[in-house]
């Protein structure tokens, strides 16, 4: 009797302390260590609670979810897109699930299933999310339907979106979408002393190419110094993957006041955050040679644009340099902003300005707008002011005045 009696107290006792454990085991607090886990790369370790959660709660969406996400954050996409249907199916009204799946399609080159999904999650879900919205632009873009893509980022942009990355997303459309183009612009400089007003004036004309990306061909004309004279020049922008492009340039002057020759190239990448750096080299054939080596760094935030550049130009021994820092302001699209530049030295891609003399320190403040007009014009206009010490007890002041028209088709 007292053996039954033992057995019967141990497997009572063995029945309370498994429910006791099931009862220790918090679902929920699991799921956000898993989740804190996840976000700090340790995949494995998240991996193993999900299962562990989803042992015991199988239709736990957030945790299938998350199950899901951590296979495709390691490229496995099939079983990424099993366990995302499933949260899916689950949940059907539930957006979280939804934005995996479509990340896994996107990740995986499925553009047209992605597109699919985010136009289904918007009738379904929520018609004005901004996720959504943002997933289905990636899609378009990716399947080369520019002027969509463009129009729904640029609708997002006019709700104030807070996405760091949107206006860099912006960019990367704009170059491609704008088949061709033609343009024209004017500067104009008047002078604090004798020295007579210069003028400079711009045309150009842009075509996108599937080899060289955005290709432009432009002539410039200046008149300084009573001398007038000519520059042919040739950019390109290809692309060198999803994260990466090129600018090169080349031109040519038969004038004294451009360099003979002059080629450039540079090297542009997308990071995280929202920034994008680039490094580069000038080189400008005058009387002697000038070899300019460049480099930039540029943040995306909000509706703001910052990039600070820097030039070094070395010779006997030692260098120069100069700095340019300009900031933008985005209004409705990538296309419409207000500009605000500040530089020291003489940057070697401006060929408004006289890339030949020497200057001991040289100022420059700018402010400006561009703007989009209905689809096919965009105009800009600037103004700034210059000190420029040229000797000892030398110096030029000037006011600058730029304007410009195209014609985008």
């Amino acid at each position: 009797m007292r053996k039954y009696l033992l057995i019967a107290f141990l497997s009572m006792w063995s029945a309370f302390t498994l429910s006791a454990q099931e009862k220790s085991i918090d679902p929920d607090k699991l799921f956000l260590q898993a989740r804190d886990l996840a976000f700090d790369g340790k995949r494995s370790e998240a991996r193993k609670i999900c299962e562990q959660i989803l042992a015991k709660y199988p239709e736990y969406t957030d945790v299938i979810t998350l199950y899901g996400r951590l296979y495709s954050w390691d490229g496995d996409y099939d079983k990424a897109r099993i366990q995302l249907q499933k949260a899916v199916a689950l949940s059907p009204k539930y957006e979280d699930p939804l934005l995996g799946l479509i990340d896994v399609e996107l990740w995986s080159e499925n553009y047209q299933e992605a597109l699919k999904l985010a136009e289904k999650g918007l009738i379904d879900i929520n018609a004005k999310s901004t996720p959504l919205r943002l997933r289905k632009a990636r899609a378009l873009n990716n399947l080369e339907q520019y002027e969509s893509a463009y129009a729904l980022v640029n609708e997002l942009m006019s709700e104030k979106d807070a996405e760091e990355n949107l206006l860099a997303f912006a960019e990367s459309i704009r170059r491609n979408m704008r088949r061709q183009a033609v343009g024209v612009s004017s500067d104009y400089d008047t002078f604090f002393g004798d020295i007579s007003p210069w003028y400079w004036q711009s045309i150009y004309y842009s075509r996108l190419t599937k080899a060289l990306g955005t290709v432009i061909f432009r002539y410039n004309n200046a008149t300084r110094f009573e001398t007038n004279g000519g520059q042919f020049e040739i950019d390109a922008y290809p692309g060198i993957g999803k994260k990466m492009y090129a600018y090169l340039n080349a031109g040519y002057s038969p004038s004294s006041i451009y360099p003979e020759y002059r080629f450039g190239g540079s090297l542009y990448r997308s990071f995280p955050k929202a920034f994008e750096g680039e490094i580069g080299f000038r080189y400008l054939q005058f009387a002697e040679t000038t070899e300019i080596y460049t480099a930039s760094l540029g943040k995306y935030w909000g509706s703001y644009w910052f990039n600070l550049r820097v030039n070094i130009i070395p010779f006997s021994g030692t260098f120069s340099q100069s700095y340019i820092f300009t900031g933008r302001y985005y209004f409705d699209t990538a296309e419409d902003f207000i500009s605000l530049q500040l530089s020291s030295g003489v940057s070697p891609d401006d060929n408004s300005r006289d890339l030949r003399t020497q200057l001991l320190d040289s100022y420059r403040a700018r402010i400006g707008v561009q703007k989009l007009f209905g689809q096919k014009y965009l105009g800009f206009f600037y103004t700034g002011y210059a000190f420029e010490e040229t000797g000892p007890a030398n110096d030029r002041r000037n006011l600058n005045f730029s304007l410009g028209l195209s014609y985008l088709f």
